[in-house]
């Protein structure tokens, strides 16, 4: 998930803590998880943002895979009792670990790929993920190259 909206009352937001503003990148990820374990989320898969890559100094911009990684394992005992929660992260893992091969972050890659259930990934996903970072990096180059051609190839399809 790269980027969502979040329509709720302040009081629910309260409940739920708010943000939890010790995370460096990612707070909008907690506090979606957090939300969607105490409440009922509906999600609408129409486009309704971009990211403006243009600005300086913008989180996206920046590599905080240990942080994520982190994020992701700090919901591992709620994980163990709800399904729909363990593919989510399980598909958020993924694009971590990819990230992590874009970036040759092999410090957090090395943590992370023991914990992704394999078992819930399509083919094209469980390749990439033993595919070697230098080939990963050029996929993307290639995937970029298609997608300003109209041809959209996605591992999640």
């Amino acid at each position: 998930m790269d980027d969502f909206g979040l329509v709720h009352k302040k009081s629910t937001f309260n409940d739920i803590g708010g943000f939890n503003e010790s995370i460096i990148s990612g707070q909008d990820l907690d506090l979606l998880i957090r939300f969607g374990l105490e409440k009922t989320v509906v999600f609408n898969p129409a486009i309704t943002c971009y990211y403006d890559k243009t600005v300086q100094n913008s989180l996206s911009k920046e590599n905080h895979q240990e942080s994520k990684y982190m994020l992701f394992n700090s919901f591992k005992d709620e994980e163990k009792n709800n399904s729909s929660l363990h593919l989510y992260l399980t598909l958020n893992r993924y694009s971590l670990a990819i990230q992590c091969k874009r970036a040759k972050n092999k410090t957090t890659l090395k943590k992370l790929l023991p914990e992704i259930d394999t078992s819930l990934l399509n083919w094209k996903q469980r390749l990439l993920l033993h595919t070697p970072s230098s080939l990963v990096i050029l996929l993307k180059k290639i995937h970029l190259f298609l997608i300003s051609k109209g041809v959209y190839i996605s591992s999640y399809k």
